[in-house]
Protein backbone atom coordinates (compact mmCIF):
# COMPACT_ATOMS: atom_id res chain seq x y z
CA UNK A 1 0.00 0.00 0.00
CA UNK A 2 1.14 3.84 -0.70
CA UNK A 3 -0.83 6.03 0.21
CA UNK A 4 1.36 8.60 -1.89
CA UNK A 5 0.54 7.26 -4.63
CA UNK A 6 -2.61 8.33 -6.60
CA UNK A 7 -2.44 4.75 -8.58
CA UNK A 8 -2.38 1.32 -7.98
CA UNK A 9 0.85 -0.95 -10.27
CA UNK A 10 0.91 -4.17 -11.23
CA UNK A 11 3.96 -5.76 -12.86
CA UNK A 12 3.80 -7.05 -16.56
CA UNK A 13 4.08 -11.19 -15.49
CA UNK A 14 1.16 -10.70 -12.58
CA UNK A 15 -0.91 -9.17 -14.55
CA UNK A 16 -0.84 -12.04 -17.28
CA UNK A 17 -1.76 -13.94 -14.33
CA UNK A 18 -5.19 -11.94 -13.56
CA UNK A 19 -6.56 -11.01 -16.71
CA UNK A 20 -5.86 -11.91 -20.56
CA UNK A 21 -3.93 -9.17 -22.12
CA UNK A 22 -6.77 -8.89 -24.67
CA UNK A 23 -8.94 -6.75 -21.83
CA UNK A 24 -5.44 -4.18 -21.47
CA UNK A 25 -6.29 -0.80 -22.26
CA UNK A 26 -3.82 0.37 -24.69
CA UNK A 27 -3.66 3.87 -23.70
CA UNK A 28 0.14 5.37 -23.97
CA UNK A 29 0.75 6.34 -20.89
CA UNK A 30 3.96 7.62 -19.00
CA UNK A 31 4.56 7.92 -15.64
CA UNK A 32 6.77 10.28 -14.05
CA UNK A 33 8.38 9.41 -10.67
CA UNK A 34 11.46 10.57 -8.65
CA UNK A 35 14.50 12.11 -10.45
CA UNK A 36 12.22 12.71 -13.28
CA UNK A 37 12.28 9.08 -14.23
CA UNK A 38 9.68 8.04 -16.53
CA UNK A 39 8.28 4.59 -17.10
CA UNK A 40 6.04 3.85 -20.36
CA UNK A 41 3.36 1.47 -18.77
CA UNK A 42 2.22 -1.36 -21.24
CA UNK A 43 -1.58 -0.57 -20.72
CA UNK A 44 -3.78 -1.07 -17.61
CA UNK A 45 -7.20 -2.74 -16.96
CA UNK A 46 -10.00 -3.37 -14.27
CA UNK A 47 -10.77 -5.58 -11.59
CA UNK A 48 -13.51 -6.91 -9.56
CA UNK A 49 -12.96 -8.74 -6.60
CA UNK A 50 -14.35 -9.32 -3.15
CA UNK A 51 -13.13 -8.77 0.20
CA UNK A 52 -15.37 -10.29 3.10
CA UNK A 53 -18.93 -10.35 1.03
CA UNK A 54 -17.89 -6.47 -0.20
CA UNK A 55 -17.54 -5.80 -3.99
CA UNK A 56 -14.38 -3.78 -4.94
CA UNK A 57 -13.36 -2.71 -8.60
CA UNK A 58 -9.60 -1.24 -8.83
CA UNK A 59 -7.85 0.00 -12.25
CA UNK A 60 -4.33 -2.25 -12.21
CA UNK A 61 -1.55 0.22 -14.48
CA UNK A 62 0.96 -2.61 -15.55
CA UNK A 63 4.34 -1.42 -15.58
CA UNK A 64 7.57 -3.61 -17.04
CA UNK A 65 8.96 -5.69 -14.69
CA UNK A 66 12.38 -3.78 -14.20
CA UNK A 67 10.62 -0.94 -13.14
CA UNK A 68 8.77 -2.12 -9.97
CA UNK A 69 10.65 -3.92 -6.68
CA UNK A 70 7.57 -5.46 -5.72
CA UNK A 71 4.52 -7.40 -7.53
CA UNK A 72 2.37 -4.80 -7.28
CA UNK A 73 1.88 -1.39 -5.15
CA UNK A 74 -1.72 -0.56 -4.51
CA UNK A 75 -2.18 3.10 -4.41
CA UNK A 76 -4.79 5.61 -3.31
CA UNK A 77 -7.51 5.24 -5.51
CA UNK A 78 -8.57 2.26 -3.31
CA UNK A 79 -9.23 4.58 -0.86
CA UNK A 80 -12.30 5.79 -2.70
CA UNK A 81 -13.96 3.00 -1.86
CA UNK A 82 -13.32 1.85 1.83
CA UNK A 83 -11.01 3.22 4.82
CA UNK A 84 -8.07 0.47 5.75
CA UNK A 85 -7.00 -0.42 9.33
CA UNK A 86 -3.87 -1.44 10.02
CA UNK A 87 -3.64 -4.06 13.12
CA UNK A 88 -1.15 -6.48 14.38
CA UNK A 89 -3.15 -8.92 12.91
CA UNK A 90 -2.92 -7.78 8.80
CA UNK A 91 -5.07 -4.78 7.18
CA UNK A 92 -9.13 -4.16 7.62
CA UNK A 93 -11.20 -3.03 4.82
CA UNK A 94 -14.21 -1.25 5.82
CA UNK A 95 -16.46 -0.50 2.43
CA UNK A 96 -17.55 3.26 2.33
CA UNK A 97 -21.49 2.63 2.66
CA UNK A 98 -23.46 4.12 -0.50
CA UNK A 99 -26.19 6.08 1.01
CA UNK A 100 -28.61 8.35 -0.84
CA UNK A 101 -30.65 11.05 0.98
CA UNK A 102 -34.01 11.48 0.00
CA UNK A 103 -35.22 15.27 0.85
CA UNK A 104 -39.18 16.00 0.27
CA UNK A 105 -39.76 19.64 -0.19
CA UNK A 106 -43.37 21.01 0.32
CA UNK A 107 -44.78 24.29 -0.04
CA UNK A 108 -47.07 25.43 3.07
CA UNK A 109 -49.42 28.11 2.22
CA UNK A 110 -50.39 30.15 5.31
CA UNK A 111 -53.92 31.65 5.53
CA UNK A 112 -55.00 35.08 7.51
CA UNK A 113 -57.50 33.75 9.61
Amino acid sequence: MDTGSSISLILEDLSTKIVDQQRFSKKCIVLSGIGKSQVLMKGSFEHNFIIDEDHYSLTGHVVPIKHLNFEAVIGADILKQASLNFTQNGIEFHKHEEKSWLVQISELQIKDE
